[in-house]
This record gives structure tokens, sequence and C-alpha cells, in this order.
């Protein structure tokens, strides 16, 4: 995945996230739920679902680093698979 599909891909999840961000959600847990439900169209990865830690990790990641910080991480090349180090592992709720 090159850096404008990365890009691509940030502003897609900007995107779901934005609502929460300009205070448009009055209850969090049920818009994360209600986007948690749908099946999205991303970027570069096709169709996709996510869970609503997903999304809720993504708000974080968002208020940590901006836009860059939605951007997915290079996959290492070699060794073996596993979660991200940036991997929200812990409950992160808003």
């Amino acid at each position: 995945m090159d850096e404008k599909e990365r890009e691509k891909v940030a502003l897609f999840r900007f995107g779901l996230i934005a609502p929460i961000l300009q205070g448009q959600v009055t209850n969090i847990r049920e818009y994360l739920a209600e986007v948690a439900e749908r099946v999205h169209q991303v970027p570069y990865y096709g169709p996709k679902e996510y869970t609503p830690k997903t999304i809720e990790c993504w708000v974080r990641d968002y208020r940590r680093g901006g836009l860059k910080g939605l951007n997915p991480k290079p996959v290492p090349t070699g060794g073996r698979a596993g979660r991200s180090p940036r991997s929200c592992r812990r409950g992160c709720f808003l």
C-alpha cells in the first residue's frame, strides 16, 4: 500500500468518526454500534466490517496524531502476522 492509498483509508476513517469529533453524536455507544452494523466499502481493502472498539480506537488515534494517526501502518514483510504495536489492546473508550 502506498502513501496515497494510506491517506484515502485515513480519510475514510475520519469520515466515520467525524460526527463524534464534531460533537454531533449524543450517544457515542449507540453511534458506534450503528456504524459497526454496516459493511463499508473501504479504499484499498474493499468491503469491511468494523467493531465498535476499532472505531473508538480511531477516535483516540485521531486525537493523538491527527489525520496521520488514522493512516494504516505498513505491514512488515516477513516474520509472523500479528497485532500492530499501535493496536488498542485495552479498553480505550472515549
